[in-house]
């Protein structure tokens, strides 16, 4: 479980982590959705921060069990605390990127895909090769060169060099 402070970042001026304290606003005194939490939930947030502060982005990984234990809390206890400051908003669960939300139906294959353009950009076309550029000498083509035509150029002049190759 990975849980984030919800505004860490707003509360914070430390630029290194591990600080000796950290701030704790003056501005909880009047916020009615921390005094409407339990007690045990309000006495477990601050010892939450302070895990957070070992952090850059205020993160606290771990399990419950582990998180619990580094607080010296029974994990129930811990749990029961944990769950009204998620629900309203105190903190915030990170589900990791990696986890897949629904088992696979098919493999999936690799696909090759061409963003389709009507035309090559022109910045990418070479610029020892504009006439405007280099003093009107060399050749230059009558127009662009669709996204389609090169692809089938470069396939032509890939086989013809692997015939090449055979024949040698």
């Amino acid at each position: 479980m990975t849980l984030r402070v919800k505004d860490w970042a707003r509360f914070q001026h430390y630029k290194h982590r591990r600080p000796p304290w950290i701030r704790l606003h003056r501005q909880l005194l009047d916020d009615m959705t921390w005094h409407r939490l339990p007690l045990a939930s309000r006495a477990l947030a601050p010892m939450l921060w302070l895990l957070a502060s070992e952090t850059q982005d205020g993160r606290i990984e771990g399990d419950s069990e582990v998180l619990a234990f580094r607080l010296r809390l029974a994990s129930t206890d811990f749990e029961e605390a944990l769950n009204p400051l998620i629900s309203a908003g105190w903190f915030v669960i990170i589900e990791p990127a990696s986890t897949m939300l629904a088992p696979r139906k098919q493999p999936a294959t690799s696909e090759f895909r061409v963003q389709s353009t009507d035309y090559l950009n022109q910045s990418l076309t070479d610029a020892a090769r504009d006439p405007a550029l280099n003093g009107g000498s060399g050749p230059r083509a009558s127009r662009t060169e669709t996204s389609n035509e090169r692809l089938i150029r470069l396939a032509t002049e890939h086989r013809q060099a692997t015939l090449r190759k055979g024949q040698a």
